[in-house]
């Protein structure tokens, strides 16, 4: 069964739904319930079937620190200024994507190191080594430009792991 079409009939409803596709298309279960109504109700207000209430406006400026006055008239910016939202959404995009980065890292280095990964690993194996590149890059690790610096050293570190793990008896870690 397809879904409605993405089109709001209304202003108000198209920057609704462009609040939740900044914030990296969330799910709209979940978004829904951080506003405290039902998927359905933000179904019907992202696509201008009916209007919000001041709870739920009140919700979208204190969960996502929306601008009330851009989503009233579209005007000024999206987030206020000294909303912690406002900092976190580039921040979150660029962790999304060194995750997306440092994921196929990972599974390149193990291809080419004809090692397999562990089943059921994968999730852990990269989340900690972006928590290691993390680390490694400090605060610099806003700029995806550094980021993409670090993918070498990352690699190496990598590759020196799995020949090292290879290397010891016992430990299972070997060629696929």
């Amino acid at each position: 069964m397809a879904g409605r079409p993405e089109v709001a009939k209304t202003e108000l409803g198209e920057r609704l739904r462009a609040i939740r596709k900044t914030m990296g298309d969330l799910d709209r279960e979940e978004f829904a319930s951080r506003l405290g109504i039902s998927a359905q109700v933000l179904g019907k207000i992202e696509r201008g079937d009916s209007e919000p209430d001041l709870a739920v406006l009140a919700a979208y400026r204190s969960e996502f620190g929306v601008d009330l006055n851009w989503l009233a008239t579209g005007e000024g910016e999206m987030f206020s200024a000294n909303s912690p939202t406002a900092i976190t959404i580039p921040a979150a995009r660029t962790i999304g994507t060194t995750i997306d980065w440092v994921g196929k890292l990972v599974f390149q280095v193990y291809r080419d190191e004809k090692v397999a990964v562990p089943q059921g690993a994968a999730i852990g194996i990269v989340s900690a080594k972006v928590v290691e590149l993390m680390q490694h890059a400090g605060p610099s690790v806003v700029d995806l430009n550094n980021v993409a610096a670090l993918l070498p050293w990352l690699e190496m570190k990598i590759r020196a792991e799995l020949k090292e793990a290879a290397d010891q008896p016992g430990t299972g870690k070997h060629s696929a």
